[in-house]
């Protein structure tokens, strides 16, 4: 079960595929025990804006989790970008807590419409051992979502190597067993 860690939305119960994977589409929602050191490091380390007031990205978003973790936080307003029908089904019922704070978009990450404003932060969360980290990047970058100050915290699997394109350098780099977390930004 995933659970919104803290916040105004704090102990709320999000949606979850319940078909195995591939039906799915490979969704594996961040455990509450990761996005709970994801925003620990956000909230207490100087490589992170403040995300009082921010504006967010759940790209790959799935359930939404660490896109309504950030609203729940205090970030202003969060745009969810997914593509599998079947997912955002269950996704649109998971913002319905965030209201007009939340945006909905069917979009592929790796051919996103054009980004409103840059981003302050990023949440890049694709299936993994499918190379979709630097074309996802590439493609946000060109459609404005990425800004000069904007935060990307990128999840994968610990033993995937990851190619950032070039301009992008990583800050931080955790991982928690065998989830990788990287936090990157434009150098």
């Amino acid at each position: 079960m995933i659970t919104i860690r803290s916040g105004k939305f704090k102990n709320k119960k999000l949606l979850t595929p319940d078909e195995p994977a591939p039906a799915n589409a490979g969704v594996r929602p961040t455990s509450d025990k990761i996005r709970q050191a994801i925003f620990n490091v956000l909230m207490h380390n100087d490589i992170a804006p403040a995300l009082s007031g921010a504006n967010i990205l759940d790209a790959f978003a799935g359930t939404g989790a660490m896109g309504l973790e950030a609203l729940s936080r205090g970030a202003a307003h969060a745009w969810f970008m997914e593509k599998n029908p079947a997912v955002r089904k269950i996704l649109a019922e998971n913002l319905k807590m965030a209201g007009d704070q939340a945006t909905l978009l069917t979009a592929d990450a790796c051919a996103p419409p054009t980004a409103p404003q840059p981003m302050d932060f990023i949440f890049l969360d694709p299936p993994y051992g499918k190379d979709l980290l630097p074309p996802a990047i590439t493609a946000l970058h060109a459609a404005g979502w990425i800004g000069a100050e904007t935060l990307l915290i990128i999840e994968s699997d610990a033993t995937e190597t990851i190619a950032l394109p070039d301009g992008f350098e990583t800050l931080d780099e955790r991982k928690y067993g065998r989830t990788k977390i990287l936090f990157t930004k434009r150098n």
